[in-house]
């Protein structure tokens, strides 16, 4: 569903999207009171990237369709810029690299923790063998 107004001569739309419709189908009165605040938000300016009206965004044409309709055409390329960046461009090594550490991290680690008393082992025993078990 696509609701519409015309605020002097600006026109705002707000189309329901599938949580939208989720919503609706729960809660009709908090679905409403979503598509009030959204329509709120677009008369208050939205998104300033979606403005056709900016100097800096007027001559944008961006593409329509989803992420892989719009990228699979330029895939070949944009891998070899890719490649090509890793290759010559510290800065972009850098960003990989920290990305990879954020999402992966530096790998699992052991961390031994037995309990001595059960096992009526002393704390120097006991600090040995987490050695030697983290060790092996």
């Amino acid at each position: 569903m696509k609701y519409e107004a015309r605020i002097g001569s600006r026109s705002v739309s707000v189309e329901e999207n599938l949580v939208d419709r989720v919503i609706r189908y729960l809660d009709p009165a908090r679905a409403n009171r979503r598509v009030a605040a959204r329509f709120s938000a677009a008369v208050a300016g939205g998104y300033i990237g979606a403005s056709t009206t900016r100097r800096q965004t007027l001559s944008w044409p961006a593409q329509k369709g989803d992420a892989d309709a719009v990228i699979l055409s330029d895939l070949p390329t944009l891998r070899e810029r890719s490649r090509d960046l890793l290759r010559n461009e510290p800065l972009a090594v850098g960003a990989v690299n920290t990305v990879v550490t954020n999402v992966v991290g530096t790998g699992l680690k052991l961390k031994s923790q037995i309990d001595r008393d059960v096992l009526k082992l002393t704390e120097e025993a006991a600090d040995a063998w987490k050695a030697q078990t983290e060790r092996e």
